[in-house]
């Protein structure tokens, strides 16, 4: 959350939208700790811990972008989660996000932390309207496609024959690592 709220406090204030930062847990110092750096970067941020499913979806439906900062992420659901609510994500172009975001299709990629990079690809989506609209539309078409449980359950279950068959190729180790 510290890379999110420097990021956003690159993004021209006129327009910077709120954080939120949504978690399974959190300890109050390193609530105080984010709440000093929001206060300094002028950020407004709020945290929400142990929110229901039909939260999550709520606040991920009526999100402008999902910030996702993690680096080195195994694969991460967080921005298939979003997409499935018809929210684009920006990332950190780095492990397993690169799985489920496809630049300029469900989101965008940065390379790199550089919270200016992240704040000029937020801006993108603040200021080009279309183009966050055809994200939004992309990223419920995308999940749909190639996220489902079906075709995840059918991914892992060709990995798993081709293991068992010792025919396991580069893409069956990779399909298992993930599941």
């Amino acid at each position: 959350p510290d890379r999110a709220i420097r990021a956003l406090g690159y993004v021209d204030s006129r327009k910077r939208p709120e954080l939120r930062w949504v978690g399974n847990f959190s300890s109050p110092e390193y609530e105080r700790e984010l709440q000093t750096l929001a206060a300094k970067c002028g950020v407004r941020f709020t945290v929400k811990v142990r929110v229901s499913d039909a939260e999550l979806v709520s606040l991920l439906s009526r999100a402008a972008v999902l910030l996702y900062t993690s680096r080195l992420e195994p694969f991460g659901l967080a921005p298939l989660e979003a997409n499935a609510c018809g929210t684009p994500v920006v990332a950190i172009a780095e492990g397993g996000v690169r799985e489920s975001i496809q630049h300029e299709q469900n989101g965008l990629l940065v390379d790199g932390d550089d919270p200016r990079k992240l704040a000029r690809a937020i801006e993108r989506l603040i200021d080009d309207t279309e183009f966050a609209q055809e994200l939004r539309e992309r990223s419920l078409r995308y999940v749909r496609a190639n996220w489902h449980i079906e075709g995840a359950t059918n991914r892992l279950e060709a990995a798993l024959t081709e293991v068992k068959q010792g025919n396991s190729s580069t893409e069956a180790r990779d399909v298992m690592r993930s599941a």
